[in-house]
């Protein structure tokens, strides 16, 4: 879910009384928290396309931990020639 929708319904719930504000915050960390691991997913898409140490050390500074920065360090490491 967008961040744009995502905080679009927050702002309805609230309005409505339904949610508490400390809900609301939760449920809007849980939502940038999908985003972000949308956008590893989408950055590491495009990294395996260029297929390059460099691009592969970029997305590592980006994204240093989670489920794509352990592929990218196993991408990395068949690049080096390991295993």
């Amino acid at each position: 879910m967008g961040n744009l929708l995502a905080l679009s319904i927050l702002t309805f719930v609230l309005a409505a009384g339904t949610m508490t504000a400390a809900t609301a915050q939760e449920v809007q960390g849980n939502a940038a928290a999908e985003t972000d691991r949308g956008s590893a997913r989408s950055d590491y898409e495009l990294v395996d396309r260029i297929g390059t140490k460099h691009a592969w050390q970029i997305f590592l500074t980006q994204y240093p931990t989670g489920f794509y920065a352990d592929l990218a360090r196993a991408q990395l490491n068949k690049l080096e020639g390991g295993t």
